[in-house]
């Protein structure tokens, strides 16, 4: 076992426990010892609200965490009711008993840990040993007044102890002095049971002069502890009988092997994190910001067809950059500059999602386009602009963006984040969508998928997109990506809002709102490439949303298009025909295409001899 992976699984265990338990109304917190409460220190330094804390120390060392991480300092004097209070342990058995005082500091251990109306343990595996006194032979430390010593080290002797009165440093005579002017007395017990734990205990607190034992007993409601052997890992412990191997336990913060997380016997609401590298990333020879020209994505047939359309994704398509990324970069930073809030938000249940991508387009973006990005200890800088995105190792309180913003600076898509609920529902709580062009994250943040497309019309959706999209959602693996495009006709020119459906700043927008379109060069095609992803660490669904947009008089420049474009239109139900705007287009679109199929048929170029290619 290496000290550094006994040091990661500390680490591990401390950063759950402070991010499992610390709670908003949480104002007043105890922070005990040890080289893990180091740890759980560190976590709640980081957070942005730190400066909302009082913490109560528990002796010298607990006292100069909370300065040396910039946390308010109080005392039991003025804070007699403590929220929630971390400490670590000299041992812990099956229920959670403890044996703590190694340090001398039993008493205002105790006292801050029987002031908490929560008390959490943190400590590595090599503490919990299931029976006190298996592991820990230095015996059970009991402060004592000074003149009652010898008195107790024989009372101690009568019920079968070996007491030893703790001496102090090797260079100062006499006995370890505690903070309250008392000597410890580390009695060995052997090995504790239980059963016997409570009834020891209330032995020892009965003899006169003892002030206090460190047999913390029933007190502490969670554990944590971390796991070097497991590739550090850590484990909950709440009571006896939810002690689990760490094959089973619920892994948040370190992945394990898909099938041992099991993730497809989950309950909704749940994820294991799971052991997924990506696959190998080949640099995009030749690529160029300013010459490769977009995919020709034409995502429309002859016949137009109610199905989800997905595809599978090849892995090193997952982002695709063209000669336009500039194009689209500088309009979403003009976006943000006009409504930064309206455009962008990362819930907190999903922050860690959001540095997922962050850290997976870290290692995928500077592979695929290295003449455009960089990676960095600290994350990616962008060589072409010159932009510094700074977030691996990065605590919260210290992003100077959004972490979605961020990852929309580096691509020319959308992205959003969907997180399962409870019933199996997939909620969208994180995104920056910047060019969408018909639709605001705020109308659809914090709604389940199915009102997504419920509150924007979706034709057909209850009918024959429903079931198949949650079974497809609830079932999508790690492993499985795909990509799915569509299309719209637009009737103005700018790609991120569609100002002929309505002002961006009125509640209600739609194509009743629109004018009809009077002049062909004022219409546009807009196609949208998206990918769905599986995060393997949080779970989360993560979309990349890329719009394409061109004029139609220059699609229609293509072979086969303009009647592949308007047979597809022509086979539109009323339904789709209202969702798409049909009646604020069709009379300046179709005889257009009806003209530019006529002028390609008496060229040769028919249906007869179209290669079917889609989505080209």
């Amino acid at each position: 076992m290496s000290l550094d992976l006994v040091e990661q699984s500390k680490k591990l265990c401390a950063y759950a426990a402070v991010d499992e338990n610390l709670k908003p109304n949480h104002k007043v917190i105890g922070i005990g010892s040890g080289s893990t409460v180091v740890y759980v220190a560190e976590r709640i330094g980081q957070l942005p609200n730190k400066k909302e804390f009082v913490c109560i120390p528990t002796g010298f060392q607990s006292k100069q965490l909370i300065i040396d991480n910039g946390l308010q300092l109080g005392g039991l004097e003025e804070y007699s009711k403590i929220d929630i209070a971390f400490d670590g342990a000299d041992e812990i058995d099956s229920q959670l008993n403890v044996i703590k005082g190694g340090g001398a500091c039993l008493l205002q251990e105790k006292l801050v840990a029987d002031s908490s109306a929560d008390f959490i343990i943190v400590a590595d595996d090599r503490k919990n040993t299931g029976i006190l006194g298996s592991g820990w032979k230095k015996g059970v430390p009991i402060e004592v007044i000074p003149n009652a010593y010898n008195k107790i080290t024989n009372e101690l002797l009568a019920i079968g102890g070996l007491p030893k009165v703790r001496p102090g440093a090797p260079a100062k005579a006499g006995p370890v002095i505690t903070d309250n002017g008392n000597f410890i007395i580390d009695c060995d017990f052997g090995e504790i049971k239980v059963t016997d734990v409570e009834p020891l205990n209330n032995k020892i607190k009965a003899m006169v002069g003892v002030v206090e034992t460190g047999l913390f007993v029933k007190m502490a409601k969670k554990a944590y502890i971390g796991n070097a052997d497991a590739f550090s890992t850590y484990k909950r412990i709440f009571k006896a009988k939810d002690v689990v191997t760490n094959k089973a336990m619920l892994k948040k913060y370190y992945p394990i092997s898909a099938k041992e997380a099991n993730n497809k016997a989950r309950k909704f609401g749940t994820w294991r994190a799971e052991k997924f590298e990506y696959p190998p990333v080949t640099e995009y020879k030749d690529w160029s910001v300013t010459e490769t020209p977009p995919i020709p994505y034409r995502a429309f047939k002859h016949t137009y067809f109610f199905t989800m359309g997905i595809r599978s994704m090849d892995w090193t398509s997952w982002i695709e950059l063209d000669n336009e990324w500039t194009k689209y970069h500088n309009r979403k930073l003009e976006r943000l500059e006009e409504r930064r809030h309206e455009l962008v938000g990362t819930q907190d249940d999903v922050w860690d999602a959001a540095i997922e991508v962050l850290m997976e387009f870290r290692e995928f973006l500077p592979k695929r386009y290295p003449s455009l990005f960089m990676k960095t200890p600290k994350g990616i800088n962008n060589v072409v602009t010159g932009e510094v995105f700074e977030f691996n190792d990065v605590p919260r309180s210290e992003f100077k963006k959004d972490p979605m913003e961020m990852a929309a600076l580096m691509v020319q898509d959308d992205l959003a984040i969907l997180k399962e609920d409870e019933n199996g529902q997939y909620i969208l709580r994180g995104g920056a969508i910047m060019l969408a062009g018909f639709w605001r994250l705020g109308d659809k943040l914090n709604l389940p998928l199915s009102a997504i497309h419920t509150s924007g019309d979706v034709p057909k959706y209850e009918e024959k997109l429903k079931k198949p999209m949650e079974k497809f959602f609830s079932r999508l693996t790690c492993d499985k990506p795909v990509v799915r495009n569509n299309y719209f006709l637009q009737t103005d020119e700018d790609v991120a809002w569609s100002s002929s459906i309505g002002s961006e700043d009125i509640p209600e927008v739609g194509w009743n709102t629109a004018k009809e379109a009077t002049d062909i060069n004022r219409i546009y095609y807009r196609s949208e490439r998206q990918s769905v992803r599986r995060l393997p660490i949080s779970g989360c669904i993560f979309f990349t949303i890329r719009t394409y947009f061109l004029p139609i008089t220059k699609l229609c420049e293509e072979p086969h298009i303009p009647k592949r474009l308007l047979d597809g239109i022509l086979s539109w139900d009323d339904d789709v025909k209202r969702y798409r705007g049909y009646e604020k287009f069709h009379k300046v679109l179709m005889p257009y295409l009806e003209e530019q199929s006529k002028i390609q048929e008496a060229k040769g170029i028919t249906v007869a001899n179209e290669v079917d290619n889609y989505p080209y």
